[in-house]
């Protein structure tokens, strides 16, 4: 059944997220702050409105027409890095996003939000939606303030969805790549690196979108997903080949340890919405 989805944040994922469910006979809308963007969503199908969220949106009424008539929200926009406080800025942005979806003409319903498996600490074994981070010590252990700030996010949604009444559910993308996105270069060239048997967890463009449109269109609402390989290739393999594929210095690693790490489950999203992965090793 087509339906009208508001995507705000149509990046990297974002776009092609458009771009798949315009194609599959769906009404989008889709926000960005860049204004040259816009040839770009009109190209995929995706209607496009100009909008930021600093931390409330600068044009309320244009946020208001980019809500209107709307079932689901993709929240996509990651938390910014020119603010003092990443945190409590990004859950400013998440609460206005989440305000602006419920008032006035808006009809959302349903607000799917992209958040990342960096909010597993590293247990030293396989992970699963339930491992998140949840403690203070272990909170503020997370290696990235980025990924403290997308777990604050969930919980503000969390809140907001029970305090509403409406439904949600999360993605936990792994590490991305793909078109435009090449992982040969994150380290080419670069020596005694370390923790070079440490297991890597990604997954490639093509299903953090496949993953996020299953979710919409097999209503699979209050729940959590990881988006992950099946594969994980060790931190030497993976960066060695795809430098050596793009014609790289590949990197070298000083020791074999492994160091701490995890190991991201996709088996629910598997088993649940019976997604196949189009890339389920990240070194073929």
């Amino acid at each position: 059944m087509p339906r009208t989805i508001s995507i705000l944040g149509c990046g990297w994922v974002g776009l092609p997220l458009g771009r798949a469910l315009a194609d599959g006979g769906h009404r989008v809308n889709g926000a960005t702050t860049t204004p040259s963007k816009q040839p770009a969503l009109e190209e995929a199908g995706v209607a496009p409105y100009v909008l930021r969220l600093a931390p409330g949106f600068d044009d309320r009424e244009r946020a208001a027409d980019f809500f209107a008539g709307a079932d689901v929200l993709v929240f996509t926009v990651p938390p910014p890095r020119d603010v003092d406080d990443r945190i409590a800025f990004y859950k400013k942005q998440m609460r206005a996003a989440l305000d602006a979806a419920r008032a006035g003409e808006s009809s959302v319903q349903h607000v799917l939000y992209t958040s990342s498996t960096g909010v597993y600490p590293p247990r030293g074994r396989v992970v699963t939606e339930s491992d998140a981070a949840s403690t203070d010590a272990e909170i503020a252990a997370l290696k990235r303030e980025s990924s403290r700030a997308v777990l604050a996010a969930e919980r503000v949604l969390a809140e907001q969805a029970s305090e509403a009444n409406f439904n949600h559910t999360v993605v936990r993308l792994a590490g991305l790549y793909g078109p435009g996105r090449d992982p040969g270069r994150f380290l080419a060239g670069r020596a005694d690196l370390s923790e070079g048997r440490r297991p890597i967890n990604f997954v490639h463009q093509d299903d953090a979108v496949g993953v996020l449109r299953a979710v919409i269109e097999q209503n699979a609402w209050n729940t959590v997903f990881n988006a992950c390989a099946d594969a994980h290739p060790t931190r030497r393999d993976f960066f060695q080949q795809k430098a050596e594929a793009a014609g790289l210095e590949p990197p070298t690693f000083s020791d074999d340890e492994k160091g701490a790490f995890k190991v991201v489950s996709n088996a629910k999203v598997k088993e649940q919405l019976g997604y196949e992965f189009r890339h389920p090793d990240p070194l073929a």
